[in-house]
């Protein structure tokens, strides 16, 4: 088996092909295992780390380019993403999984699946089939199904990797509709609701936006369902507190079990030892408390969001990366025009007199590139400041001239000139 491979997601352009295996061992031995681990952790910025790493296509080969019209062949493998923090992986029959690693974020998975017969044709129906059978249809990340779907570089050391897994054979049924089933929830007093209540794991949905993303650079503060990128033991009580107080601020309806179930696939993933269940009980229960008395606040996340999309958008993951990077270069453009500015204002002429590119960059903490690229757009205002110079010097000019003039020194300088010549 042989998969396309590419500098970043980008960059459609097909750089070589390489084998599963090869692409494996990065992951588990990934070069940039720290700047991964970095990312995760908030100590990089996510999305430029993300969309700046190599990435593979899984589902097909592609003749130069990605896109569907270059597709040449079916890899044998498919891709599925998935991204909630509701997916028990120790419910998946492994024996039907070819591959499974921790995606890029940390938190979901990347699940690798071998199929017979694949085409773009059957990819939609073939996928939900697959998922189906292997009992995670309720977890998948619906705008990753899609032939073309890009899988970024991550790292996971305990990446699991069977070459004998079952081979799920392509479906030529027409795509269903992603509808999520219908399921029976109870209240904390215990009556049946038939009902579905949707979980919120954060408050997003209530920040009012016109178009399709908000942009605040200043940060919108939100609330969430934090969940470490690594596992640890530390602090697990205090973990356990914060993540019950927003489960339960965020969805006021939810039950008792269902909080309980979400908070033991927490638990699992949260920590390299699990807590009991009976302390898992504890938490909500103290947590109810709050709720019952109207006290309950909720735990604002350390990092608020400069960008946030409106949801239900059918905006793919690279589609908000574009729209991100966009958003992004804009900024840069107006911080370096704000700089210029600035600069200007407060240019010290008695330092270094008239304004040139090279003065610039020189004497201010600004680059010689920013400079050169933006100086044309200031340039006019540049030639009227530096001819409000020239101005000023020889009004100072004309000022000393006439003091000196009516200075009785020079009166009498000019007199013994004068007198010599007579």
């Amino acid at each position: 088996m042989q998969v396309n491979y590419y500098s970043n997601i980008t960059l459609p352009t097909v750089i070589s092909i390489i084998t599963p295996t090869q692409w494996f061992d990065k992951i588990k031995n990934s070069e940039y295992s720290e700047t991964i681990t970095q990312a995760r952790n908030g100590k990089l910025p996510y999305t430029e780390i993300k969309s700046s790493l190599p990435c593979i296509t899984y589902n097909f080969l592609f003749n130069g380019y990605k896109k569907e019209e270059n597709i040449i062949a079916p890899t044998g493998l498919m891709y599925i993403d998935i991204d909630t923090p509701e997916f028990d992986l120790s419910k998946v029959d492994t024996s039907k999984v070819y591959c499974y690693y921790k995606s890029f974020g940390g938190h979901g998975y990347a699940i690798i699946v071998q199929v017979d017969g694949l085409s773009k044709n059957n990819f939609k129906p073939s996928y939900l089939n697959v998922c189906k059978e292997l009992g995670i249809y309720d977890f998948i990340d619906t705008n990753a199904i899609k032939s073309t779907q890009f899988n970024v570089l991550s790292y996971d050391e305990d990446i699991f990797i069977n070459e004998n897994s079952y081979v799920f054979t392509s479906t030529e049924n027409s795509p269903q509709s992603i509808v999520r089933k219908e399921k029976e929830t109870y209240t904390i007093e215990g009556g049946e609701s038939k009902e579905y209540q949707s979980i919120r794991f954060n408050n997003l949905d209530e920040i009012e936006i016109t178009g399709e993303y908000i942009v605040d650079w200043n940060g919108i503060e939100w609330v969430n369902c934090f969940i470490p990128f690594k596992k640890r033991d530390k602090g697990r009580n205090a973990f356990l507190l914060s993540y019950t107080n927003n489960l339960l601020w965020l969805n006021p309806k939810i039950t008792k079990d269902r909080a309980l179930k979400i908070l033991t696939n927490v638990n699992k993933v949260a920590f390299t030892t699990p807590v009991p269940e009976k302390d898992l009980l504890k938490t909500i229960n103290s947590i109810l408390k709050y709720k019952n008395d109207g006290s309950l606040r909720p735990i604002y996340n350390w990092k608020p969001r400069k960008i946030v999309f409106k949801q239900g958008l059918k905006l793919n993951k690279e589609d908000k990366l574009t729209a991100v990077r966009r958003e992004l270069a804009i900024r840069a453009q107006s911080q370096s025009r704000k700089k210029i500015t600035t600069i200007l204002e407060n240019w010290n002429y008695e330092k270094s007199g008239k304004i040139t590119q090279t003065k610039m960059y020189k004497d201010y903490p600004i680059s010689s590139k920013t400079v050169e690229k933006y100086w044309n757009e200031f340039k006019e205002h540049i030639k009227e400041l530096n001819k409000t110079l020239d101005k000023k010097i020889m009004t100072a000019l004309n000022n000393l001239i006439i003091i000196l003039i009516n200075t009785p020194y020079f009166l009498t300088l000019v007199q013994s000139r004068f007198s010599f010549y007579k």
